[in-house]
């Protein structure tokens, strides 16, 4: 007697996946549905398949990905830009500027590889990078960088591109 093979689908790469679901649909046609009185199960299954079928082959470079390139590469100019700015002021010549370097580049250091993460990872860091930058206890230090009006830019680029990153999920 033959025996069920037992299969794990949740580690199933995307191929493996929607085969297996192209298999089964071969077998579970309309009439063996109609015959077994399962029709609308059938239905929903291959409806379900169906948008599967329409994603799986949906083109890899989607139309967003440009946009998402070039709104990431300027958020990660304008990150990199204040990181400089700060790191310039260090060697600041006037006190209250490198007092302020010193405190807000102490307040960048778990952040300072945000642009080089992946793009969730990147969001996050910059977002909650900037909560800091932005509190009351570092306004001051903020304005004696000349920063007042960057970080509104990045806190922008930063939100657009998670926007473009979440509707192309």
């Amino acid at each position: 007697m033959k025996e069920i093979v037992t299969t794990n689908l949740n580690n199933a790469r995307n191929a493996e996946h929607f085969q297996f679901h192209a298999n089964v649909l071969t077998f579970a046609t309309p009439a063996l549905a109609t015959e077994l009185k399962i029709e609308s199960l059938q239905k929903t299954y291959a409806d379900l398949f169906k948008r599967e079928d329409d994603l799986y082959l949906q083109a890899r470079a989607y139309e967003e990905t440009q946009a998402m390139n070039e709104k990431d590469r300027e958020r990660d100019d304008l990150f990199i830009y204040i990181k400089q700015m700060v790191a310039a002021m260090l060697y600041s010549p006037v006190p209250e500027k490198k007092t302020a370097a010193q405190k807000i580049e102490f307040e960048m250091r778990p952040y300072k590889d945000a642009a080089s993460k992946p793009a969730a990872e990147n969001t996050a860091q910059v977002t909650n990078c900037l909560q800091v930058l932005e509190s009351e206890a570092n306004q001051a230090y903020i304005t004696a960088l000349g920063l007042t009006d960057v970080l509104p830019l990045l806190k922008q680029a930063n939100n657009e591109f998670n926007e473009l990153y979440v509707n192309r999920s």
